[in-house]
């Protein structure tokens, strides 16, 4: 379902960032560490949802909706970005979509559904 929200940059990077540093099982155990990202928002909320643990962040302008993305690739991204991106007040636009992720209107990153 689409959504929309404004987040504070550095709190999404934090959220996100909280994956676990292999990339894959050692070898012999059962599974696999999931790759995705959920990020679900609500009036007034964004979660963000990671293989490790859930964090909820403030979210304004907000339309509710879920989308489900690449770890690995949001999280280079948004450090990619907080390094070029000194403007909006540290303040992200996300707009998602079954399909794509976009922030501030660019196409950034590939979804995995």
């Amino acid at each position: 379902m689409p959504f929309k929200a404004t987040v504070d940059l550095l709190e999404l990077i934090d959220a996100v960032s909280k994956m676990p540093k292999m990339k894959r099982s050692p070898a012999g155990a059962r599974g696999k560490i999931a790759k995705t990202t959920d990020l679900i928002v609500s009036t007034g909320k964004m979660l963000v949802v990671t293989p490790v643990m859930e964090t909820e962040i403030v979210a304004t302008h907000t339309i509710p909706g879920a989308v489900e993305v690449n770890s690995y690739m949001l999280i280079d991204t948004l450090k990619a970005l907080s390094k070029v991106d000194a403007a909006n007040d540290g303040k992200v636009e996300l707009f998602g979509a079954k399909g794509s992720l976009s922030i501030i209107g660019k196409s950034i990153t590939e979804i995995m559904i």
